[in-house]
């Protein structure tokens, strides 16, 4: 997909995003309840990626903007929903997206390779309690080369001058 074609699509995205927010705000006021119910199915997935929770839901959105805009927000954890328009999708394909999108969020915080979700460049830190003993420990997630690399020597590289017989050691700044 070319440049143009990305930002017509993300054009056409935010398009049907203001016209689902301009359709909630000429509706009538939505059903806290079934607001809250949309904000705990996401909830997990938001702390599970150190987010602190789902966000709440905007003045006058409607249960279906909410879902759509949760999802848009976790949608990066999942290839095939990546790109998705989720306000121009109907009620039922929208949770069976946001469903597939919370999956791949699931799977992506079970990766022992995946890193701080905040900076990548850092290892993640899991606290955990054995249920049997109650012993508490740490597992570190993430690439090892994270906080190795403080560690390592710069790294060199081999040259040799035309005429001389003897390599030389150079360092790479």
């Amino acid at each position: 997909m070319s440049v143009m074609e990305e930002n017509v699509v993300d054009l056409q995205r935010r398009q049907s995003e203001l016209a689902a927010r301009q359709r909630d705000l000429r509706g009538g006021a939505a059903d806290p309840q079934t607001l809250a119910a949309v904000q705990s199915e996401f909830d997990a997935s938001f702390k599970s990626i150190e987010a602190g929770g789902a966000p709440p839901p905007r003045y006058g959105e409607s249960p279906e903007t909410y879902r759509a805009r949760l999802t848009a927000d976790l949608a990066g954890f999942s290839a095939p929903w990546r790109r998705a328009d989720f306000y121009a999708l109907p009620p039922d394909e929208l949770r069976a997206a946001g469903e597939a999108v919370r999956a791949a969020v699931a799977k992506a915080v079970d990766n022992p390779a995946q890193a701080d979700f905040a900076d990548p460049n850092k290892m993640r830190r899991i606290d955990k309690v054995d249920d049997f003993t109650g012993q508490r420990t740490v597992e570190w997630r993430g690439k090892p080369f994270s906080w190795m690399r403080n560690f390592m020597p710069h790294e060199q590289f081999l040259t040799r001058h035309p005429g001389d017989s003897t390599p030389v050691f150079k360092w790479l700044d």
